[in-house]
């Protein structure tokens, strides 16, 4: 079978809105991509409750689109909104027609039991227990992460792009059939530098030498991203929610065949950071 990258889209937190505001115009403007993500990658906050993201899904398929859904750092009542998201995911996982991406072990863990037909990628947030990706160098790390992952039914490992074609130990005689039965995703042109449990644009002003009591989320996230600068950073930060990004505007690979060899059947393209 010839190789074939999917084209996706992540239009994650902000699915809901754009729906309302575009309608049935989104049709356009998603004519290029296979797939859409959904969900929620780095705040339980925003992760949708079970009856929207059944809605959701449910309005990209009458588009034609297969559906991946994000799912962010859980606590324990965000595990428990992710459960009952199981329930409404688990019917529609037919034909790669969904998949659900977990950035936390407890969540591949339940979705294993609760939802065991539904295929698993591990996010953004926890690749690094697999890879080594720094610069322009890709190199498995950890046979023993990805047979322990392969045990809860990971299949897809989720990154962004770095801007360089990287280097890959991916060929290698002993690396290669540990990897046959997995993929990449490369997320573009954003890549997710740190991550933090308290958002930096929502948190309430606290004096010095007070503890903060706890968050009020009215999703300020939404609103845009924020530039931010360091002095020991040369390039320009992006900051949205609790996360910090780079941006890597220039394409990072030259052809399909590029990215047959890095494992990568998917690039997932981020209007937002």
């Amino acid at each position: 079978m010839a190789f074939k990258v999917e084209k996706a889209v992540r239009l994650e937190a902000r699915t809901g809105a754009l729906i309302a505001a575009r309608g049935a115009r989104l049709a356009e403007d998603l004519k290029t991509f296979d797939s859409v993500y959904i969900g929620a990658e780095f705040c339980e906050n925003l992760l949708p409750a079970p009856a929207e993201l059944a809605r959701q899904a449910g309005f990209f398929f009458k588009l034609g689109k297969r559906v991946r859904v994000l799912t962010p750092l859980l606590t324990d009542a965000g595990l428990k909104r992710f459960a009952g998201c199981l329930k409404v995911l688990a019917p529609l996982a037919r034909n790669g027609s969904v998949e659900v991406t977990v950035n936390d072990l407890g969540a591949a863990a339940l979705a294993r039991r609760l939802a065991p037909g539904v295929p698993l990628g591990l996010g953004r947030l926890l690749y690094d227990n697999v890879f080594l990706f720094k610069k322009d160098i890709l190199r498995l790390v950890s046979p023993a992460s990805l047979a322990f992952l392969a045990e809860l039914g990971v299949r897809r490992f989720e990154l962004s792009s770095a801007g360089k074609f990287p280097k890959t130990n991916f060929a290698d005689k002993d690396v290669k059939p540990l990897l046959k039965d997995f993929s990449l995703s490369f997320y573009y042109p954003y890549l997710n530098l740190s991550t933090a449990r308290a958002c930096l644009t929502g948190m309430t002003p606290t004096p010095a030498g007070q503890a903060f009591s706890g968050v009020k989320c009215r999703k300020e996230c939404f609103v845009s991203s924020f530039k931010a600068a360091h002095p020991l950073v040369r390039e320009e930060l992006l900051v949205r929610g609790n996360t910090v990004f780079l941006e890597f505007p220039e394409k990072f690979y030259a052809a399909e065949k590029d990215l047959e060899e890095l494992r990568a059947d998917r690039l997932v393209y981020c209007p937002f950071p």
